[in-house]
């Protein structure tokens, strides 16, 4: 009697033991699956970055490329320069409108969201800045860290294609406004 208890005890503790193992056994297969199912969706998702990463590049390489070189070209620049273009009263036009898009994207002008305040001392977009207005820019003290800190995706797209129009002009061409350096 004593037997048949322990063989019925035993018995109880291999078949739920049993029913255990075979939990712990399909959880693992489902994990197995999941495993599986987030590996592919792991895969999809890095071709499609990829295909991102791609498309960025296509659009946006030749814009990082010349902001880059613009940059380094920034890094070029002294105070001497500046100063020396400063010293003109009245600058050759390549000078003017080499500094034409700085003094754009500097200054406040007025757009249609706020053109209903009319205030005159705010210039229209389309204005020409003066070599007035140039000079007032170059000669601020923090000049360059302006130019360095500047906040390039903070640009009106208004302003960005009169900016645009000015620099696809021919006299905008490098070689032409080398012709105008001192």
């Amino acid at each position: 009697n004593e037997l048949t208890a322990k063989y019925e005890q035993a018995t109880s503790t291999t078949e739920r033991l049993a029913k255990e193992a075979a939990k712990i056994r399909e959880s693992l297969v489902a994990t197995v699956e999941q495993k599986e199912v987030l590996k592919n969706e792991c895969d999809a998702m890095q071709v499609r970055l990829q295909m991102h990463n791609k498309q960025f590049e296509d659009e946006f390489g030749p814009s990082t490329e010349a902001l880059n070189k613009a940059v380094k070209q920034l890094s070029l620049l002294r105070e001497q320069d500046i100063e020396e273009l400063r010293q003109y009263v009245q600058p050759p036009d390549r000078v003017l409108l080499s500094v034409t898009p700085l003094c754009l994207l500097f200054r406040p002008y007025r757009t249609k969201s706020n053109y209903a305040a009319e205030d005159p001392r705010l210039p229209k977009l389309t204005e020409i800045p003066t070599w007035t207005e140039a000079k007032l820019l170059l000669g601020q003290h923090n000049f360059f860290d302006r130019l360095l800190e500047f906040d390039r995706d903070s640009i009106a797209s208004d302003l960005l294609e009169f900016l645009q129009e000015i620099v696809k002009q021919p006299n905008f061409a490098p070689e032409n406004l080398r012709s105008g350096s001192i």
